[in-house]
């Protein structure tokens, strides 16, 4: 069993994400958590609940709880196979001017509420040193949103994911891999014109590989195919990848880069939104206590079919101190911006967070 408490002390500059309309506030966000987790012969269970209660100073109704409960589950069916299962359950809220309220924060009175139901399952055949290994996974998810409802029909919506990977083991710690995808999504209020129902394929190949203590990563490259139950929409065919690499030149300072294609569902502009990201960061060990971490951030959101695009880039800094075994202190400051060709889109802003973990 692990409890542990987070309080932070931050402050934002705009807290509705707005070019015009901006107000800044202080916020106190207190995070308990606990995790149980238990090891049989042949299988790990865990169980995990994480809440967090955020207070605007200067805005109360921006006030929001969130929470989180997670099961987990794995069993070794053989020295050769395992399965991985996980049920979620999540309780959240989307920011004013965020979401389906992006530029346009002010105009509503309380951030949107949502839940989000998720169960999957993954089977694993073949051991990491064997020749080949397949995965096997199915993935369910579920999110409805709690007010508003007469608004925001279009985030009411099930997902249905199954996939399956191979790998082909060429090395010591590298093997090739091929991957395929599909997903089902089935909206549970349809708009008024046509159907935005649709499937997503994707085809992946790439390798994986862990070769030295300096270096580790994936990649995967390939084609995605997104069809819409309508003909009245156009569907999609393009290029898409996930990629991450981890160089550790040194055993206390690790770099990470990551980059990924993907699409995600509509927030009211265009079909879908063909999102492109690419993301790094720094994280170095001065001392045994005192880290710091640099992080950056840049993404192409492109609205299809429209013509609308953004681009969101961020910045950010944080120190931190390990004061105890049990007490990490840290400061953390960070920049965004996000460029739209649609008018009054755009903004900018600055948060400042003072973070206190305790794990008891």
């Amino acid at each position: 069993m692990a409890p542990q408490i987070n309080i932070q002390q931050q402050f934002n500059d705009n807290i509705l994400s707005s070019e015009k309309q901006k107000r800044s506030s202080y916020i106190t966000v207190f995070s308990p958590g606990i995790s149980i987790n238990t090891v049989r012969s042949n299988s790990q269970y865990s169980l995990l609940y994480n809440g967090q209660l955020g207070q605007y100073i200067n805005s109360h109704e921006d006030d929001y709880i969130d929470q989180q409960i997670q099961a987990d589950m794995r069993l070794n069916t053989s020295h050769r196979s395992h399965i991985k299962t996980q049920a979620k359950y999540l309780f959240l809220h989307q920011d004013r001017g965020t979401g389906f309220t992006k530029g346009s924060g002010a105009s509503i009175k309380h951030p949107d509420k949502y839940n989000i139901r998720q169960l999957g399952a993954i089977y694993t055949y073949g051991s990491e040193e064997s020749t080949g290994r397949i995965e096997l996974g199915v993935y369910g998810f579920a999110q409805r949103y709690e007010n508003r409802l007469g608004t925001i029909f279009l985030g009411n919506r099930n997902h249905i994911d199954t996939r399956a990977t191979f790998f082909f083991h060429i090395r010591p710690k590298t093997s090739l891999l091929f991957e395929l995808r599909n997903t089902k999504i089935d909206y549970r209020i349809e708009t008024a014109s046509a159907s935005l129902d649709n499937s997503e394929r994707r085809l992946l190949l790439g390798a994986i590989w862990d070769v030295t203590a300096i270096t580790s990563g994936i990649a995967k490259f390939g084609v995605l195919n997104k069809d819409f139950v309508s003909s009245a929409h156009r569907n999609f065919t393009g290029f898409s990848w996930e990629a991450g690499v981890r160089w550790s030149p040194l055993t206390y300072s690790i770099f990470n880069i990551q980059t990924f294609s993907k699409t995600e569902e509509t927030l009211g502009t265009g079909n879908f939104i063909e999102t492109k990201t690419v993301s790094a960061s720094w994280d170095h060990d001065w001392h045994k206590q005192f880290n710091s971490m640099i992080t950056g951030a840049v993404t192409k959101n492109s609205f299809k079919p429209t013509k609308h695009a953004e681009g969101i880039w961020s910045i950010g800094f944080r120190l931190r101190y390990k004061m105890r075994r049990w007490l990490n202190l840290s400061a953390e400051i960070s920049h965004s911006e996000r460029l739209s060709t649609q008018l009054g889109l755009d903004y900018a802003r600055n948060l400042l967070i003072l973070d206190v973990l305790v794990k008891i």
